[in-house]
């Protein structure tokens, strides 16, 4: 993250497949260090740009 300039104090990359459970251990992680978890469904965001045009 940091070759992108992005800060690492606050970030825990999660990868691995369909329910795995990466939101449920966010949301345990973020519980116990009273942190705000922010959920960003890409899907959900790409698919509704892709029909457009410039």
């Amino acid at each position: 993250m940091r070759s992108y300039g992005l800060p690492v104090n606050n970030k825990v990359p999660l990868n691995g497949s369909s329910s795995c459970g990466k939101t449920t251990a966010a949301k345990a992680i973020t519980n116990a260090l009273g942190k705000r978890l922010y959920l960003l469904k890409l899907s959900n965001i790409v698919s509704v740009h892709i029909d457009e045009t410039g």
